[in-house]
């Protein structure tokens, strides 16, 4: 009933409707699945007319099936899409390449520590793809967060995958 008194004070149209706001929002999800980064936009040109498209195949892998399986995730988390101030924590976990292992599993004192070739994907990009997934499904808008963070680390002693934390900013 708030709403209503509110919308009449200030004067806002009676047939808007308010976006879900849910206070101390909290979304904590992991997907096993191989992190992959947003591709880069391709431009073509079909019969004379420029297109914009983003490539299905990354890594060896369809993006739109990545998608679904983040999206899954989510819901099966509990997500709804609030209008809240937002931060983001994105773990993005990968197997190394076989080159940088011991026959023991372990990484080799001459590899480097995080994946950080540019083989291995730019943070940024698995930060939007995460984040392009759950468009609607966990917040309605990506202005609404006010803090990311994105970790990319090796996954020796578990599986790859994405670990995935969305909370309301002021929550511990």
């Amino acid at each position: 009933m708030l709403w209503k008194s509110l919308s009449s004070s200030i004067g806002i149209c009676s047939n808007w409707k308010p976006v879900k706001a849910v206070e101390n929002y909290l979304l904590n999800f992991e997907v096993k699945t191989k992190p992959l980064p947003q591709p880069r936009p391709r431009f073509a040109t079909i019969a004379g007319h420029p297109r914009v498209y983003t490539p299905n195949n990354v890594m060896g892998r369809s993006f739109n099936l990545y998608k679904k399986e983040i999206v899954a995730a989510a819901v099966k988390a509990g997500a709804e899409a609030v209008v809240v101030p937002l931060e983001a924590q994105i773990r993005c976990r990968m197997t190394p390449p076989r080159s940088l292992l011991r026959k023991d599993g372990t990484l080799k004192s001459s590899a480097r520590t995080y994946p950080i070739a540019q083989r291995d994907g730019d943070g940024d990009n698995f930060l939007k793809a995460v984040l392009d997934s759950l468009l609607g499904i966990a917040f309605k808008d990506d202005s609404q967060f006010v803090g990311l963070s994105v970790t990319k680390e090796w996954a020796l002693d578990s599986e790859e995958g994405i670990h995935v934390t969305i909370r309301e900013v002021g929550l511990a």
